[in-house]
């Protein structure tokens, strides 16, 4: 049996996510919940709150038997912001956002 959970609109661009989260795909979810709380980046946060979400999908609650089967993670829109410039111009800045999938599958 499969559970998957998105995290939506993840403030964290999704090239630093995906460098991330690399290590915990295929990894036991007790493990990864573990490992996660004493990360301290901001995606390990972000990832493990929607490990978390996906866990909570399930009837038991036997994270032993279960796996992180897939994470994928998606860029998601732009925030477009402006800042004051020289000469009265303004620059455009933006801040990324990204989209994480997880797919969470007991072992057979």
């Amino acid at each position: 049996m499969e559970k998957k959970a998105i995290g939506k609109y993840m403030r964290l661009s999704d090239k630093k996510l995906r460098m991330f989260v690399g290590a915990y795909r295929g990894m036991n979810v007790s493990q990864a919940l573990e490992i996660l709380p004493n990360v301290h980046q901001k995606a390990g946060e972000f990832l493990m709150s929607v490990i978390k979400s996906a866990l909570n999908q399930f009837t038991t609650k036997q994270s032993d038997s279960l796996y992180i089967k897939s994470i994928e993670i998606d860029k998601g829109p732009l925030f477009k912001r402006w800042r004051p410039a020289s000469r009265g111009m303004a620059k455009k800045y933006t801040k990324k956002t990204a989209h994480i999938s997880v797919v969470i599958s007991e072992k057979k």
